[in-house]
């Protein structure tokens, strides 16, 4: 095991999920010392203590020891290649950006003729994050006016909450999805 790039790559998961090594210490019952010695490559790991540290982050250990076999793991999908999705209404095309259903993500390419609408009232456990790649939108949010979004523009939110993405342009709108579970796997 390359303690260096292992160490490596849990400061980042560390960082990018805003924790402090106090933090991570007291969740892991690992010492602050020895998390910044590992983090440093400056010590080795046991698996138990490993393990205890990926469901810290709530990863697995393939997460965190990548091998040359999990470059294998990489899923590439061309553009227009993404396995279709039914369920939407108004000519809404939906296109899965991942090879299968069994990812803890759910990212989606939609495209929405003009004066097409996603709407869902009910809403779902879990966060969406919606980013407008071509054309804008209306969104709305539960109770809250609309809001047009534009090329770059995004929204981040709770999807229990009822949520809309109409297109009231003369132009298709391309839109980047994803949902965190996994809506498709879990319905």
């Amino acid at each position: 095991m390359d303690e260096a790039n292992l160490g490596r790559r849990l400061r980042a998961v560390r960082h990018a999920r805003g924790q402090t090594l106090a933090e991570v210490a007291t969740l892991s019952g690992l010492s602050r010392s020895f998390l910044s010695m590992l983090e440093t490559g400056k010590t080795n790991v046991s698996a138990e203590k490993l393990q205890r540290l990926v469901r810290v982050y709530d990863l697995t250990l393939d997460d965190v020891l990548p091998s040359e076999t999990s470059k294998g793991l990489a899923q590439i999908v061309r553009a227009g290649d993404g396995a279709r999705l039914t369920g939407f209404h108004g000519g809404i095309e939906g296109r899965l950006l991942v090879r299968d259903m069994q990812r803890r993500i759910q990212p989606v390419r939609l495209v929405l003729p003009p004066g097409a609408e996603h709407r869902n009232d009910e809403g779902h456990a879990g966060e969406e994050f919606l980013m407008v790649l071509e054309g804008s939108v209306l969104f709305e949010l539960d109770d809250v006016p609309a809001e047009r979004l534009e090329v770059g523009d995004s929204a981040f939110y709770p999807s229990a909450l009822a949520h809309a993405y109409r297109n009231d342009g003369d132009a298709p709108a391309v839109l980047l999805t994803i949902s965190v579970p996994n809506t498709w796997l879990h319905s």
